[in-house]
């Protein structure tokens, strides 16, 4: 019994018709040879045209509706088939089912809703309910039935060539006689031993055969025990683990499986008898192929063994040289280590020797700048002093000369530049003094330090040892302190050294922008006014309080710092100055130091508008 479903048409085509039938709807069902089943509606005209011919729905030759107002369709050729009306499915019954014949002339129904089918091999009566099928051969040889009623008593006419039969279903004995089914002989053939004859074995008491992997063409013979009629008994046989469903073999008593494959099958075949009761139990016969040699377990486990031998030697190959390779790079290793451990040592050493020239550039700077302070108090000091030794000269002649008045407006400027004398020595003495404290707290240690008075005495000292070094050189410096600065603890000196590093840096960019403008002003500029380009260099130092931080800020208008290499510049010996100018440490060194004092060091620069460092240190 197989479901399906048919393809639904607008039209009705160039068919030939065969048979129809009105249903209880008043729908006229028309049955056409290669059109399958026609679906007319008598009201709008409309023709409907459903067919398969895959399925084989294809020459419906009768129709009809039962007592539930189910359709059924029987077919030329290709069975009986129950139609779904709403969705145009079907279900298949045909030879492989149980019918007679798949062709399908004339059917009915009887007075217990049992669908009979006739045809020139008798009769097939099918129980919707359970779908069995039972067959009956009593009016087989009716050939061309051509029509079928049913009377009010229930019985059941077919006309033929052969005249009109009748008879009550109901009265009918259901034929139960089962078959028994024998399997005679089992034979096989080795092809690839040369033979060209196949080997019989009897079957008689056995039920089970072991052959070679190449003795695996097999043929069966079977045959049913009943001999009423014996020429029609049906068969059916399946290869268990090689056919997936029973073949349909008709009264051919014999089966051929060629090129089987290693294994274990299980032959069985049923049979009918010439009305169509069939045995379902039948006979089996059980066929073990052994595998060959090289497909045995212990082929496997060899070809395990081998394999796993062939893994262990090979690891063992490759750890034997795996170890030579490992003891070639310790070695390698080993002195490339002792290369690098040298490397670091002079790398150690070279930076030491920077770092040492950084400071020492630093205290010349310092110096510079400490000098340049000093000289100024030493000038007016010296100054003076020759000042006083001449009129201490004047005053003695005017003494000589009697002109008290003069002699004692001279000893007043005497006093006067005494007394200048001795505000600039005390003015000098405080700079040493200053000096020798910040000397003395250099040894690491934290101290209370006011940073405005290192910020102002480091702007100056900067400034002072810069002019020293260059006589061209012109800057304004401004400081903004924010009077309200607690001191803080602090390392004076390492301090002092970053203030220091980042005001002559700011010092430096201002002059290099002053250079830059001079040049850009060396063409003819007879028709622009000197204003246009004037630039006022300018570095400004301030300083700000926070709620639980200070912030120095150092802002100069220089060049400004590039943005390609603003990342760059905390890094040890980065540096856009000049080979020999620079050792690319002093932003490296101010940056640990103020890290060192738990702080920030940052930058914020602007191409062509100048660059602000910002020191931000707890409070």
């Amino acid at each position: 019994m197989n479901d399906g479903t048919v393809k639904a048409n607008n039209t009705l085509d160039d068919r030939t018709v065969i048979c129809m039938k009105f249903d209880s709807d008043g729908i006229l069902w028309i049955g056409t040879n290669l059109g399958g089943l026609n679906r007319f509606d008598t009201k709008s005209g409309k023709f409907t045209s459903y067919n398969n011919r895959e399925k084989g729905f294809t020459c419906v030759v009768s129709i009809l509706e039962d007592s539930k107002k189910r359709l059924w369709a029987g077919t030329y050729l290709s069975g009986l088939f129950l139609f779904d009306r709403k969705t145009g499915s079907f279900k298949r019954y045909s030879e492989k089912d149980g019918l007679l014949c798949n062709n399908a002339t004339c059917i009915t129904e009887d007075a217990a809703g049992n669908i009979w089918s006739f045809s020139e091999r008798g009769m097939s009566r099918l129980n919707p309910g359970n779908h069995t099928i039972t067959n009956f051969t009593e009016f087989k040889n009716e050939d061309r039935i051509f029509y079928n009623f049913k009377d009010a008593q229930g019985n059941l006419y077919f006309t033929s060539k052969n005249g009109m039969v009748s008879f009550n279903p109901l009265q009918l004995n259901d034929n139960r006689i089962l078959p028994e089914v024998i399997i005679e002989s089992v034979s096989y053939h080795a092809a690839s031993l040369g033979s060209t004859e196949d080997t019989i074995l009897f079957t008689e008491g056995r039920q089970n055969i072991k052959l070679a992997y190449n003795e695996n063409k097999i043929n069966f013979h079977y045959v049913a025990l009943h001999y009423a009629d014996a020429a029609n008994n049906q068969y059916a046989f399946q290869l268990v683990g090689y056919d997936e469903e029973w073949v349909q073999a008709g009264t051919q008593r014999s089966a051929t499986y060629t090129n089987l494959s290693p294994g274990t099958y299980t032959f069985k075949v049923k049979a009918s008898n010439g009305d169509g009761v069939w045995n379902e139990k039948g006979a089996s016969f059980i066929i073990f192929i052994s595998p060959p040699w090289w497909k045995t377990w212990w082929a496997y486990s060899l070809y395990v063994l081998i394999i796993g031998f062939s893994i262990w030697s090979y690891i063992l190959y490759r750890s034997k040289a795996l170890r030579r390779e490992n003891l070639l790079l310790e070695q390698k290793v080993e002195r490339r280590t002792k290369q690098l451990q040298d490397s670091i040592e002079t790398l150690k050493a070279t930076q030491s020797q920077l770092i040492q020239s950084e400071k020492m550039a630093s205290l010349g700077e310092l110096t510079a700048g400490i000098a340049h302070e000093i000289q100024n108090p030493l000038n007016f000091v010296n100054n003076f002093a020759e000042v006083n030794k001449e009129l201490v000269d004047e005053l003695q002649h005017e003494l000589k000369a009697g002109k008290i008045e003069e002699a004692i407006t001279i000893s007043n400027d005497i006093r006067n530049n005494e007394e200048k004398i001795s505000f600039h020595g005390k003015r000098a003495d405080a700079i040493v003094k200053g000096m020798l404290q910040h000397s003395r707290s250099g040894s690491g240690q934290k101290v209370p330090s006011d940073i405005n008075a290192l910020c102002d005495e480091y702007l100056r000292l900067a400034y002072h040892g810069l002019k020293a070094k260059d006589q061209s050189f012109q800057a304004s410096f401004h400081f903004e302190p924010d009077d309200t600065l607690p001191k803080i603890n602090v390392v004076p000196q390492d301090i002092g050294r970053v203030l220091l590093n980042l005001i002559n840096n700011a010092f430096q960019a201002v002059n290099e922008r002053v250079k830059r403008e001079t040049t850009n002003l060396k063409g003819d500029t007879s028709s622009v006014s000197p204003f246009t380009f004037y630039f006022e260099p300018i570095v400004t130092v301030s300083t700000k309080k926070f709620e639980n931080k200070i912030e120095v800020i150092v802002k100069d208008n220089g060049p400004g710092i590039p943005e390609s290499i603003k990342e760059k510049i905390f890094q040890p010996f980065f540096t856009t100055k000049p080979t020999g100018q620079g050792t690319g440490l002093g932003l490296s060194l101010s940056y640990d130091i103020v890290k060192a004092h738990g702080g920030e060091l940052k930058v914020h620069s602007k191409e062509d508008e100048g660059s602000i460092f910002i020191i931000e240190l707890l409070v």
